[in-house]
């Protein structure tokens, strides 16, 4: 298919005007939008910009108020020296999380740590954005997350788990450590963008309506995905399921869009013991890695979120690459009146 390579700039222009033909004032969707590029920055096309006419569908329906009367407020109904609970009100999940993620560091900032539950949202992205906020200011960032069933059970052909992910920042002197994952073998995005572009999906993370294997995205989306490591992914689905459902007040199996839930932490690494010397010892596990040896045409060995990382620097020199028809859409999007 073809591609066109467009500026971080660009991207991110475009993503925003798109954004505020949804419903969305420009301060949100310059937040949904950041979102978005630090998705395909670090390599994410997934969860990146092809989900911005989705997003707009969504926002659309949540929230069907008019550009100039805003949106309902995100608040709090639960407020200690460390903690908060927040009713998003309906609002786009990349807009709680990252008022979550705020709340938190600042907690974190006066007391050292800084959780905050959040329920009555729905998708909020690339949920590994709102641990790299807090690894940005210093911070450890914790971060899971809800969402409708898309996942099986373990050895059950029936969904009853979301892709329940799992984000953990680490600020070190190097690069934010950024461990980011899906506890299913595959995300929704990869069936998005498997639909999308005809493509097949990989051998074992998916099967059909009948329980059998498929690498079909058609099929899978009428069947289910499957956990990663098969019971140890299932396990891990079930008690985030429960960390971000009903702890939170969300849904502990949530309809379609609905009362999806949030988990968040921001701990200082200083309550422990002096920064310096915690990132001294970061940087020793991660020359200790270098020095091992890999196996034989494995490549180099990289640390979680390095690659990630790497990615980020270089195509913010060297611009994102997006597919033709995808900016063709976007651009036509952003120009509407």
């Amino acid at each position: 298919m073809e591609k066109r390579i467009v500026s971080e700039h660009e991207a991110r222009e475009v993503a925003t005007r798109s954004l505020m033909t949804g419903n969305l004032v420009e301060k949100d969707a310059a937040i949904v939008a950041d979102c978005l590029i630090e998705a395909e920055l670090r390599g994410r096309p997934t969860h990146g910009l092809v989900r911005i006419p989705g997003l707009i569908r969504m926002n659309r329906e949540a929230n069907p108020l008019t550009k100039s009367s805003g949106r309902a407020d995100i608040r709090a109904v639960v407020r200690t020296r460390t903690c908060a609970l927040l009713d998003a009100n309906r609002n786009l999940g990349y807009l709680a999380g990252h008022k979550g993620m705020s709340i938190a560091i600042g907690l974190a900032r006066h007391q050292g740590v800084g959780l905050v539950g959040v329920f009555n949202t729905n998708h909020s992205g690339m949920l590994g954005y709102y641990p790299l906020m807090a690894a940005r200011h210093g911070f450890i960032g914790f971060a899971v997350g809800n969402c409708t069933p898309l996942m099986t059970a373990y050895r059950s052909r029936e969904k009853i788990f979301g892709t329940n992910p799992l984000a953990i920042g680490i600020p070190t002197a190097d690069f934010p450590i950024l461990l980011d994952m899906s506890t299913s073998a595959a995300t929704y995005g990869d069936l998005i963008v498997a639909l999308q572009q005809g493509k097949s999906l990989p051998t074992g993370v998916a099967i059909n309506k009948d329980g059998h294997a498929t690498t079909d995205p058609h099929e899978a989306m009428e069947g289910g995905l499957l956990p990663f490591g098969g019971h140890k992914g299932h396990a891990l689905a079930y008690v985030i399921q429960l960390l971000a459902g009903p702890l939170v007040r969300a849904a502990t199996i949530p309809e379609p869009g609905r009362n999806y839930g949030l988990l968040m932490l921001a701990l200082d690494p200083t309550i422990f013991r002096p920064r310096e010397e915690f990132e001294l010892e970061a940087h020793y596990l991660w020359q200790s890695l270098k020095q091992l040896t890999p196996l034989m045409d494995s490549g180099e060995l990289l640390a979680p979120g390095e690659r990630g990382h790497r990615e980020r620097e270089r195509r913010r020199r060297e611009g994102i690459e997006v597919e033709a028809t995808l900016w063709d859409e976007l651009c036509a999007i952003a120009t509407k009146k």
